[in-house]
């Protein structure tokens, strides 16, 4: 439970920062690619806020004996369980666009600026938001408690767990084709680099162009990243997976 709050914690400061940055900037918040941060950082935002509230609902539920109440017990399960699913579905969705703009934005660069214009992106954020509250609301609507059931989305929502998985396996899915896409492309790109120009050098002092190495580090960086996500996912889907069924 400790470690649960630090995280949240950990959650809510970094999101908040990047929240007050982008919104206090207005430079940043010209590019598609920020103001899809932004509702990234929102959703997870409302993540770390769900988490720490409902830490100790999770992980310690004999600490909060609700004084024997069997009622509140079941209401704050099903308070801290779509709050929570909301902030990760939402991160989720919203960490898909993210990627779709990174991925047209270098694979159909000319598209680019037809697609994700200001009006667009608004619309493109307001209904990924409208899609999770409705799944949410869905989620919700089927669900079934027992007395003295765990408080997991594997028990409690045993009828539409299928939906739930189904989306985190389409955007991890889709975002590592994408991500593998794009690195392929970045890829290409150094090698032609490298050939056409046959290492040149920066004004002749034996060194290769800082822009070419910046570039490349930092799709090295972003193909280190999303794997680091990917090992962090797997080990939760199978273990929510095998809850399913013991």
């Amino acid at each position: 439970i400790i470690m649960c709050m630090i995280v949240a914690v950990l959650i809510i400061s970094t999101n908040l920062l990047t929240i007050v940055s982008i919104v206090k900037f207005k430079c940043l918040r010209k590019t598609s690619a920020n103001k899809f941060i932004l509702s990234l950082a929102c959703a997870d935002f409302l993540l770390g806020l769900a988490l720490l509230s409902c830490s100790f609902r999770f992980y310690a539920p004999n600490l909060v004996n609700y004084f024997g109440n069997k009622n509140a017990e079941k209401i704050s399960c099903l308070i801290c369980i779509p709050c929570i699913t909301l902030g990760a579905l939402a991160s989720l969705m919203n960490f898909l666009l993210v990627t779709l703009d990174r991925f047209v934005s270098i694979s159909r660069p000319y598209l680019h600026t037809k697609w994700f214009s200001d009006g667009k992106i608004k619309i493109v954020i307001a209904l990924i938001w409208s899609y999770t509250v409705i799944c949410v609301v869905i989620m919700k609507i089927f669900y079934q408690y027992n007395e003295g059931d765990m408080c997991l989305w594997s028990v409690v929502y045993r009828r539409t767990f299928l939906l739930l998985t189904f989306h985190v396996f389409s955007v991890l899915t889709l975002s590592t084709l994408a991500y593998a896409y794009i690195f392929i492309i970045a890829w290409q790109q150094h090698k032609k680099i490298y050939i056409q120009h046959a290492m040149h050098r920066c004004q002749g002092n034996g060194t290769t162009c800082p822009s070419q190495r910046k570039d490349f580090k930092l799709t090295k960086m972003v193909a280190w990243v999303y794997a680091v996500l990917m090992i962090c996912f797997i080990p939760f889907i199978c273990t929510t997976i095998m809850l399913v069924y013991y």
